[in-house]
């Protein structure tokens, strides 16, 4: 990704982006989708479930949990 013409602001390039390919039109872009996401919340600390790969869980110091449902393409995030 990179800042399109016209809209370069020195410092600023993480602000404005113009994508280079999009992949929603590719047979693979729900793979390419979810294993973006699979390693990006587990690089957050959250580990799937071995019998549900769409529900992710951490539990943070404070006893605080996070949970992450994953269904297609919807997510649903809830504190209990």
């Amino acid at each position: 990704m990179k800042q399109p013409q016209g809209f370069k602001v020195l410092g600023k390039g993480h602000k404005v982006l113009h994508l280079k390919k999009s992949i929603s039109s590719l047979k693979q872009a729900a793979c390419t989708w979810w294993h973006e996401l699979d390693h990006s919340l587990k690089a957050l600390g959250f580990s799937c479930l071995y019998d549900d790969a769409g529900i992710f869980i951490t539990k943070h110091a404070d006893g605080t949990m996070v949970i992450i449902l994953v269904y297609v393409d919807d997510i649903i995030v809830t504190l209990p």
